[in-house]
């Protein structure tokens, strides 16, 4: 278990997992909500996954995957640019890759002592040995908040 960073546990740098979905939304609520703070920095780091199987057409493929990435850059700057206001830094990263080894590595580029990540609600198997969240939550080195999906009453 690793200790809050500073006595008083606060974060000064936050890394949100963002992939638009409604989680992702929720994740970055949380943090708004819960560790704002006007001398901290929050990442928001949106993964475009690659798919290394595929050969076939590698230029068309090179070009399709960069649109993806600066379409998910342009699509996170317009989430970013509301947030800068209240905080000291707010970087948002688009990258290409396995998006467990792309969070695991960012969170460790950019000293991250926090990352929250909303769940997707996988269920049976995936849940216990698969997801992302699950592997990311399991390997990283600093503190993790997962939030579970909303569930009806």
């Amino acid at each position: 278990m690793h200790d809050l960073p500073g006595r008083s546990g606060r974060f000064d740098c936050i890394l949100v997992p963002f992939d638009f979905s409604d989680a992702s939304h929720r994740a970055l609520q949380v943090v708004g909500t819960q560790f704002k703070r006007p001398d901290a920095t929050l990442v928001l780091l949106h993964v475009v996954e690659s798919d290394d199987g595929v050969a076939e057409h590698a230029q068309l493929r090179g070009q399709l995957v960069s649109t993806l990435v600066q379409d998910a850059q342009r699509r996170l700057e317009s989430v970013a640019r509301p947030l800068r206001d209240d905080w000291a830094d707010v970087q948002a990263l688009a990258s290409l890759g396995d998006p467990k080894d792309v969070i695991l590595s960012t969170a460790e580029l950019v000293g991250a002592q926090l990352v929250v990540m909303g769940s997707h609600g996988a269920t049976g198997w995936r849940a216990l040995f698969g997801g992302t969240t699950y592997h990311v939550a399991r390997k990283l080195g600093c503190s993790v908040l997962v939030l579970r999906p909303d569930r009806p009453a």
